[in-house]
């Protein structure tokens, strides 16, 4: 091995050396641990959303929201399918409400009014996304909840100047 070669290893080692111990001092020495989580017990502990806003566990004592309308999805009433129309208002201070719960295998329309400005609405996971809505304009976003779990929206672009805000659709499993 020439000088030069053996120089090209010894630097090569020194800067993966030095990756590791800055992941090991970003990570806090806890691999794989989120921050409130110990490494022997993580029930009762909510996931972390992934980046695509969603994550398969439902909050304990979750109940569906009362909705605006009611009525069966499809003509075969034994599927226990239901529309349901659920109203969401933004304001600078948040959702209202923060959270929807509905059942898994519903069609939901939510009727998303921006109230003192405005505002764009995002479903990240699904991929819902509507641009700017306009104070007092009611947009009607119209899906299907295949998936249980827990499914983040946002307003992501024209959010107030308070910063991004957020809440959580709950799509509880079928029984």
């Amino acid at each position: 091995m020439t000088e030069k070669q053996r120089n090209i290893v010894i630097i090569f080692g020194v800067v993966v050396l030095i990756g590791v111990v800055l992941g090991v001092i970003f990570r806090g020495g806890q691999s794989g641990i989120l921050p409130g989580q110990n490494s022997s017990s993580t029930s009762g502990i909510a996931s972390a959303p992934k980046p695509d806003g969603y994550v398969p566990t439902i909050p304990k004592g979750a109940t569906t929201t009362a909705p605006q309308n009611i009525a069966p999805a499809s003509p075969n009433i034994q599927s226990g399918n239901m529309t349901r129309s659920l109203d969401l208002r933004a304001s600078a201070s948040g959702f209202n409400p923060v959270t929807l719960t509905v059942n898994q295998g519903d069609t939901i329309h939510i009727n998303f009014t921006p109230t003192d400005g405005n505002y764009d609405f995002e479903i990240p996971y699904l991929p819902f996304y509507y641009s700017v809505v306009s104070k007092g304009q009611t947009r009607v976003l119209i899906f299907d909840t295949a998936t249980a779990g827990t499914f983040e929206f946002r307003c992501r672009d024209s959010c107030p100047l308070s910063g991004q805000i957020k809440g959580s659709l709950i799509v509880l499993p079928k029984k």
